[in-house]
């Protein structure tokens, strides 16, 4: 993850591939930047943030709810827009993050200084950082495509996992119910055959009903 340095050193040590990778992050963010700007709700034109001087008071009683949205649009256009934000995020300091800061917490304090990034966060954030569902899922699809069903395509195989998933729940897993009454008939028999050892134990030593009540009264 480093930056021109580690990039020309790689390139130095014969790895033609070798990738800047703070410029290509940058590129990154910057592309999803530019899709989440006019999707950012995390602030209304009807509240700005405090202190904001996106939104002006006005006594034209003749404006309405989308003179005053398009007024809040245009005025934030004007103030810079995605990467006026942007460069703010980048030249936080962030003083306030510490080792153990809840990202979730952090992002909700600083939604509204950070709308569109934050918009981000909320999308990136409830992601699963554990791999083993994306490889369960990868070798539930390599036993669906298999050679005989090479003609099947990528959206058949997509609705196949999709309805996996949602009957998942619903299915029955036969092997591991059998398994559990097989293990509760194993402990009842076990119990037949400690009864069945005591039978002919009395047996061979010759006790009658009589004797075989007084000697389990005495075992007690």
């Amino acid at each position: 993850w480093g930056g021109k340095k580690e990039q020309d050193d790689e390139i130095a040590n014969e790895n033609p591939n070798a990738v800047n990778w703070h410029d290509f992050a940058h590129t990154v963010v910057e592309q999803a930047m530019t899709k989440y700007w006019p999707k950012r709700l995390m602030v209304s034109p009807e509240n700005p943030p405090s202190g904001s001087a996106l939104m002006q008071e006005t006594s034209d009683s003749d404006e309405d709810d989308y003179d005053r949205a398009r007024k809040w649009q245009v005025a934030a256009s004007e103030s810079g827009g995605w990467r006026a934000e942007l460069k703010r995020y980048l030249d936080d300091p962030a003083s306030d993050v510490t080792k153990d800061e809840d990202t979730v917490t952090w992002w909700a304090r600083h939604c509204t200084t950070f709308p569109t990034i934050a918009r981000i966060a909320l999308d990136i954030l409830p992601i699963p950082a554990t791999s083993v569902p994306v490889e369960s899922l990868f070798s539930r699809t390599g036993r669906i495509s298999t050679d005989r069903r090479s003609r099947l395509g990528s959206d058949i195989t997509e609705w196949i996992e999709v309805l996996h998933y949602s009957w998942k729940k619903e299915i029955v897993d036969y092997a591991r119910v059998n398994s559990a009454e097989i293990e509760e008939l194993e402990e009842e028999l076990h119990k037949f055959e400690l009864i069945l050892e005591d039978e002919v134990a009395f047996a061979e030593a010759g006790l009658d009903d009589d004797e075989e009540c007084e000697e389990l009264e005495w075992m007690k």
